[in-house]
């Protein structure tokens, strides 16, 4: 049994068929149990995806053994007993995209093989592994959720069709999966489809007759529709939204609703309006945005809120104070992430409305190289768009010039790797 072990936990997948033939099943079926209690995550891991291979071969008495072992163990302890070692032996976003990585797999084996689970079991990987692409997203790991997300969204939307206990559920964290599919769209700028994401959170907000799920849904509506540049549309959207609030909506909701809407109005020029509204966001929106329940499915992070604000000033012409705020907030958002991105992007276009020349380009020089890394397109061209104002400005400015160089640069890097993060999807064609 140990040199077993030692063979699949050295040798990798490959050395899976070589232990096949070595070691009887009932040897092979008590290791993998035995993987599953000293929580070897990577190992687990490893046999899932060889088995799930093996499925497409003729001679698979292998796998049906080994795939209910999985999924009762998985199902008895939903990966809770794993995260402990895996938490002390990898890094945070190493170690989500592990769980993230072995549930779709899971998932994956249960669409091609009736039975297998029961639609309790499938949703309960669904329920846990949700949170955790909400949080690699907001990490900066657009790439696994890129590919991730898809799968958990198949399963999650027959089982919001389905008649069973958990039907409600599922059509709730299936309009959670597209709220997310539509933030993650609008980071790859392809807004159509953030707009059409958003309409199907709607569609299944309102199937759970869900309240606040639907007021959010309109939010992240609005969300596509500015990027977009339609205005009268957003406008629209969110006097819908506010015509939803009730004593029941939660107040981070309700906040964001109020904010998003006064910036909207401060776009349009009706700054009375905005104000109004804008006040009644500061008097709402909860002091700790993570206690209230909404936070599980929306994520509305004090740095996002402080951002949109600041956006509101710079329409009414309060762009220093803009610049101060934004200033202030810098020390307490992640690098890296979509909100920096989104951060230093805002604070450069304070800067370029303040005209001041050397802070437009340090922060445009901050956040391309990330952008391109982190194949954040919106953050990346909305820079190079940036760029283009200035240099209608300080056209005659070294630094506007070297600037340009760099963009020329990272845009031949994009062209080669057009995956971002080093072609780090490996894993997914793996499975």
């Amino acid at each position: 049994m140990i040199s077993a072990l030692a063979i699949l936990s050295t040798g990798g997948s490959k050395n899976l068929w070589v232990m096949i033939r070595i070691y009887p099943g009932g040897v092979v079926t008590r290791l993998v149990k035995m993987l599953l209690l000293v929580q070897h995550i990577e190992s687990f891991t490893r046999i899932y995806i060889a088995v799930w291979r093996w499925q497409t071969r003729k001679s698979n008495w292998f796998t049906p053994f080994v795939l209910m072992i999985l999924k009762e163990e998985t199902v008895k302890h939903p990966l809770a007993q794993i995260e402990n070692i895996a938490q002390r032996s990898q890094s945070r976003q190493q170690f989500l995209n592990t769980l993230i990585t072995t549930g779709a797999g899971i998932l994956l084996s249960c669409s091609r093989r009736e039975h297998l689970a029961t639609n309790a079991e499938v949703l309960e990987i669904c329920r846990e592994s949700l949170p955790r692409l909400w949080s690699l997203y907001f990490e900066g790991d657009l790439v696994t959720v890129e590919h991730a997300l898809p799968i958990y969204m198949l399963q999650l939307t027959l089982l919001a069709k389905t008649s069973f206990s958990g039907q409600r559920e599922a059509q709730q964290l299936v309009a959670d999966a597209h709220m997310l599919a539509s933030l993650l769209a609008t980071q790859s700028a392809h807004f159509g489809q953030a707009q059409t994401e958003a309409r199907c959170a709607l569609v299944f907000a309102r199937a759970a007759n869900d309240q606040n799920r639907i007021i959010v849904a309109y939010i992240r509506m609005a969300q596509a529709l500015k990027y977009r540049g339609l205005l009268t549309a957003r406008l629209g959207v969110y006097e819908d939204a506010v015509a939803l609030i009730s004593g029941q909506t939660s107040p981070l909701v309700t906040g964001r609703v109020y904010l998003g809407y006064a910036e909207t109005l401060a776009t349009a020029g009706s700054e009375a309006e905005a104000q109004r509204y804008y006040e009644l966001a500061v008097q709402t929106f909860p002091p700790f945005p993570q206690d209230d329940p909404a936070f599980a499915y929306t994520h509305f992070r004090g740095c996002a809120v402080n951002i949109i604000e600041c956006q509101l000033w710079m329409h009414t012409g309060k762009v220093k104070q803009a610049r101060d705020h934004l200033e202030q907030r810098d020390h307490f958002v992640a690098k890296r992430t979509p909100d920096w991105l989104e951060l230093r992007i805002t604070q450069a276009e304070a800067a370029y409305k303040d005209q001041d020349m050397g802070a437009t380009l340090f922060y445009l020089e901050d956040v391309l190289p990330v952008a391109c890394e982190l194949n954040n397109k919106l953050r990346y061209e909305t820079a190079k768009s940036l760029y283009q104002q200035a240099n209608l400005l300080w056209s005659r400015e070294q630094k506007v010039e070297h600037l340009g160089q760099l963009i020329s640069h990272y845009d031949q890097v994009a062209q080669r790797n057009p995956l971002g993060n080093d072609g780090e999807d490996n894993q997914w064609a793996n499975l």
